[in-house]
């Protein structure tokens, strides 16, 4: 299952487009009327490439995608609401945190869909929209931090659960991920995958029972 949009509003670096008094006289807009211009960006199937200048909101958009598709899984947490904080960075509190600095008291939130089922996380209600629809659906993905972490792995998970080391949610899953033992079966999903990733070396990939999830 594919990710095919996302929406922000408010949160971190993306901010309301407003419109001026005269747009909204061309347009036939009402003083009044509530405009809700938010950001939003549309994925093609295969894959996507985010390309833009430093601090302009690549990284937070992939890690609210990442948020929702952890969301997705069926697992028992009394923490994860907070955990969608904790994959933005270890330091944040609350949600007022995420908010855009200069529209703390618009409506901010960020919403990602799949076509069919939307997950919304709405800082200004605090509060998840459309989770019952959304939960279950266990959408996988892996976040691949620009930190490497790799070298960090010996001793990293017992240090971190020890000591609250000062690494956000997206760093420690990766050594998560990364420390699992290997699958004797290879799952649908990935099956798709190797087949893609031997059609683009014209070759075929022989170590099938060497994958790691």
């Amino acid at each position: 299952m594919a990710i095919k949009s996302i929406e922000v509003m408010n949160v971190m670096v993306f901010r309301r487009q407003w419109r001026n008094q005269n747009d909204d006289c061309k347009t036939g807009i009402k003083a009044g009327d509530v405009l809700r211009d938010a950001f939003q960006l549309e994925f093609c199937d295969g894959i996507n490439v985010l390309i833009g200048e430093n601090g302009v909101g690549k990284t937070t958009l992939l890690k609210m995608i990442y948020a929702a598709t952890q969301w997705s899984n069926e697992q028992t947490d009394e923490r994860k609401t907070n955990r969608l904080l904790h994959f933005f960075s270890d330091k944040l509190k609350d949600n007022e945190a995420l908010k855009n600095t200069t529209n703390k008291e618009d409506f901010c939130y960020y919403k990602i869909s799949d076509g069919e089922h939307s997950f919304e996380d709405s800082l200004s209600h605090n509060g998840i929209f459309h989770y019952d629809e959304w939960l279950g659906l266990n959408i996988q993905s892996v976040f691949i931090p620009t930190t490497e972490m790799l070298s960090h792995s010996k001793g990293f998970l017992a240090m971190n659960q020890k000591y609250s080391m000062p690494f956000d949610g997206t760093q420690v899953d990766i050594i998560v991920n990364a420390s699992l033992p290997e699958t004797r079966e290879i799952p649908a999903a990935m099956s798709g995958i190797l087949n893609k990733i031997s059609d683009a070396i014209d070759g075929e990939w022989k170590n099938w029972d060497r994958i790691i999830l």
